[in-house]
């Protein structure tokens, strides 16, 4: 079973906006693998997260994770 990370959304969120290749469809890089995952390991980066951690693993700050009660 893997740790479960907790964070703030709001952050997160934040974050995420700053680089529109990840959601901006008419982005440029938008479709760029290379791009997309580099701009993801910045992020990880940011929170201090492995370069493993994987997206499913990620549980907001006052939220239920998967398999919890909410």
């Amino acid at each position: 079973m893997r740790d479960e990370v907790k964070m703030d959304a709001n952050r997160l969120i934040a974050e995420v906006y700053k680089r529109p290749a990840l959601w901006n469809q008419r982005h440029i890089s938008y479709h760029n693998r290379e791009v997309t995952n580099r701009v993801w390991m910045e992020i990880a980066a940011i929170f201090n997260l492995p370069s493993t951690c994987h997206v499913n693993t990620l549980s907001p700050i006052g939220t239920a994770g998967p398999g919890r009660d909410k």
